[in-house]
């Protein structure tokens, strides 16, 4: 239960800090979290094997947190209204899930796990790692320990490097001169992004007083 339920809910705390919740909607925000977190664990059982005991101990608690929750629940709407109330809970437990993802991805990129880079252009975040096969551990750890299931659209950069220099005006210039090529890192730092190798060595043979670096300067403090 704390691996599947759990971060759906403290996601809806998150939400209801942004947008207030009638005490209606969080008892049914918790209701629809529930029932998806067992959806979860019913499809990892079946994924990964897992024990009838193990699952058992899972989702006792889990149906025992529907059932009581089913019973607060006022009876007396119809179907209809019902119907409705619970598609506007199922989207509110949805924008949920988008922060408790933004968050996930938060706690492991400051893991290392993963590098997170925010476009100035206002894309989606870009998620870096080093090969395929930590997009696989990214995928099973979301599922697992955030019942989030996720899947990643190809990006158009390959490479990414951070940005400095002793010259703040050189800096803003080329940062300003790259708005679609341009990030953050999760510290605030600029990040560029490049297409390719050539498109790196182009870029970076035309801004002489701009360091492109592969690990930050922390990072190559602590490796030395």
């Amino acid at each position: 239960q704390g691996l599947t339920v759990k971060p759906l809910l403290y996601a809806l705390k998150i939400l209801q800090r942004e947008t207030p919740l009638t005490e209606y909607e969080a008892r049914l925000g918790e209701l629809i979290a529930c029932e998806r977190a067992l959806e979860v664990l019913q499809q990892s059982q079946s994924r990964y094997h897992i024990s009838e005991e193990v699952f058992e101990e899972q989702a006792e608690p889990l149906r025992q947190a529907i059932a009581r929750l089913q019973g607060e629940l006022p009876g007396s709407q119809t179907p209809e209204v019902l119907e409705e109330q619970r598609r506007d809970a199922a989207q509110l437990v949805t924008s949920a899930q988008r922060l408790g993802l933004r968050e996930a991805l938060q706690q492991m990129a400051e893991e290392g796990v993963v590098q997170l880079f925010l476009p100035h252009d206002g894309a989606p975040a870009i998620v870096g790692v080093v090969g395929a096969l930590q997009l696989d551990v990214l995928k099973e750890r979301m599922q697992a320990e955030y019942a989030l299931p996720i899947d990643f659209e190809p990006c158009q950069f390959s490479i990414a490097r951070w940005v400095s220099s002793d010259d703040k005006a050189a800096l803003q210039k080329f940062v300003g001169l790259k708005p679609s090529a341009m990030a953050d890192d999760l510290d605030g730092d600029p990040v560029f992004m490049a297409s390719s190798q050539f498109t790196l060595k182009y870029d970076s043979e035309r801004a002489p007083d701009v360091t492109f670096s592969d690990v930050k300067d922390y990072q190559k403090v602590t490796k030395g």
